[in-house]
């Protein structure tokens, strides 16, 4: 079985979920930033949204793909390689999956969509314990699509 990656860059929404007088309610960034970057030293709940084209891959010869439509990948799935909080993703207001702080690398089965057009949303949250360690949160590394053939 063959897999290869295709790198979710920005422009990522977000909408900061916490109600704080100290931050920017919604707006946009380039992804992957580290949450203090973005959203200061604040803890709070973040909700990070990306919309994109679900893969479509070619598995029939040539002559049968001019008389129908190439089928979907056979397995799609969202990788993360580097996140810290707790939270949930979901892929077109479907849950595919929920993580918390003991990793930072998270993998995620996505179903094949009614639609090439998806959306992935990304709730995180980041506790003042967190903050204080210093370590990078909030989505700080690429996410990825990785398609597996």
């Amino acid at each position: 079985m063959s897999s290869h990656r295709i790198a979710l860059k920005g422009p990522w929404d977000y909408l900061w979920t916490s109600l704080t007088k100290n931050q920017q309610f919604q707006g946009s960034a380039k992804m992957p930033v580290e949450y203090t970057r973005l959203h200061g030293d604040e803890a709070g709940e973040v909700q990070y949204s990306r919309s994109f084209h679900y893969p479509r891959i070619q598995t029939q010869p040539k002559a049968q793909q001019d008389l129908i439509n190439a089928p979907a990948a056979s397995l799609v799935f969202v990788e993360f390689s580097g996140m810290r909080g707790t939270g949930s993703v979901e892929f077109n207001s479907e849950l595919v999956g929920t993580f918390n702080e003991t990793s930072e690398q998270h993998s995620f089965l996505l179903p094949q969509p009614q639609n090439i057009f998806s959306k992935l949303r990304v709730l995180i949250s980041v506790n003042e314990e967190l903050l204080t360690q210093k370590l990078p949160a909030g989505l700080f590394s690429p996410v990825y699509l990785r398609i597996e053939e």
